[in-house]
């Protein structure tokens, strides 16, 4: 049985009838929502950021073996790891040094159907990534840097 063809004022009536008003809620619908994860999306993100403080000390290290500083304006324990060391009002990461990251990461995971984790599994650890990086720092990460990201993980496999 297929559905019933309504007219628009049958439509108006009905939403009428079901409480719709128009701009009952236009002040409340204005205001910014604050992302809210799902504890698994939450593991998901600290599970990639783990990945990143383990890439920041091992780099901090070589670099400072070499006499080279390596992010000293974002981590202030220089080989550390564990507790994430973003933290409110830092700047996003420029973009090679975040290209670079992701580099690591493919380089040092492995792949669930693979033996190598796959573009799309890499993209997806960006996201996170970056929704953890807005999230602890409050700094968002430009749609073009992001494009730029992806661009390097569409470029992977070729590595």
């Amino acid at each position: 049985m297929g559905r019933k063809k309504l007219s628009t004022e049958e439509v108006a009536k009905k939403a009428k009838a079901n409480g719709y008003s128009y701009g009952a809620c236009h002040e409340e619908d204005s205001k910014e929502a604050s992302p809210t994860y799902e504890p698994k999306s939450l593991r998901d993100q600290s599970y990639v950021l783990e990945r990143y403080e383990m890439w920041v000390a091992s780099v901090k290290k070589e670099k400072h073996d070499e006499g080279v500083p390596f992010l000293d304006d974002v981590v202030d324990a220089p080989y550390t790891t564990g507790a994430h060391s973003l933290r409110a009002g830092l700047p996003p990461l420029d973009r090679a040094t975040t290209k670079d990251f992701f580099r690591f990461y493919a380089l040092t995971s492995d792949g669930k159907l693979a033996p190598r984790v796959t573009a799309d599994s890499l993209n997806s650890q960006v996201e996170r990534f970056f929704a953890a990086f807005t999230r602890l720092t409050g700094s968002i990460v430009t749609k073009q840097d992001r494009k730029q990201i992806y661009a390097v993980s569409a470029l992977w496999p070729q590595w």
